[in-house]
């Protein structure tokens, strides 16, 4: 239920408190959903297709493990005859700080050569006790990308 600032909703008073309904307060809770992670995967640049081409890559099954500060990302994809082959995959990291989460703070950590499902990479975790989220994508032949699986860790 979206409310406007023109809108005025009560609460009920359960307290016994006789001065009446409190008013609600839009404001208060949306504050609250402000720093909710992770935030909107990088843009998905548009692409052209022909009616000729295979279907774009379906989202990564990913896995990931730690062992002290290394981070290893393994993941595979259900391929068909039917989807186009992959070139590359796009792997985007992003870590929680304590700011409004926006699409900017996705770094790309690089582009990862497709090789034989499955596949798999180990990264250095760069600082302790954050929280780290992984974003992975395939792109196919026509340079298409397919849709991202996010993961996280705590590190």
């Amino acid at each position: 239920m979206g409310v406007s600032s023109q809108d005025t909703m009560y609460r009920s008073n359960t307290h016994g408190n006789s001065k009446g309904p409190k008013k609600y307060n839009p404001a208060f809770y949306t504050k609250r959903k402000r720093f909710v992670y992770p935030p909107p995967c990088p843009i998905t640049p548009p692409h052209n297709t022909q009616s000729s081409w295979k279907k774009v890559p379906p989202k990564p099954k990913m896995l990931i493990e730690t062992s002290g500060n290394m981070v290893t990302l393994t993941w595979n994809l259900t391929l068909t005859r039917k989807i186009a082959d992959i070139k590359k995959y796009e792997l985007f990291v992003c870590v929680e700080r304590d700011r409004y989460p926006c699409t900017s703070m996705w770094v790309k950590k690089g582009n990862i050569e497709a090789e034989r499902l499955p596949m798999g990479c180990d990264l250095q975790v760069f600082e302790s006790g954050y929280t780290y989220h992984f974003a992975l994508r395939a792109v196919d032949i026509h340079n298409r990308r397919g849709p991202f699986v996010v993961r996280k860790i705590y590190a």
